[in-house]
């Protein structure tokens, strides 16, 4: 039988605390992304000023790229073993 550490969790749910730390660290990333590509985007097509990406179509389709994936990330996130707990 495996000693346990004092302070430490049980062995069996580490793997637990594992995928819900990775889920956090995955919903972080996705909305992070999210909210670039909203600023890249209202950057692109000039509602935000004041920049170099202010009026360039191009930063336009990379922040609706960049928010297209965040969002694919976070559906992604929400839908895996949602009933894990």
């Amino acid at each position: 039988m495996a000693r346990r550490v004092a302070g430490m969790p049980s062995p069996s749910i580490v793997p637990l605390l594992e995928y819900q730390a990775m889920r956090i660290a995955a919903t972080v990333v996705a909305v992070l992304l999210m909210l670039v590509g909203c600023v890249w985007f209202l950057q692109g097509i000039g509602v935000l000023p004041g920049s170099f990406m202010s009026g360039q179509s191009r930063w336009a389709v990379n922040g609706g790229i960049t928010f297209v994936v965040g969002l694919i990330l976070l559906m992604g996130v929400r839908m895996t073993r949602s009933g894990a707990r």
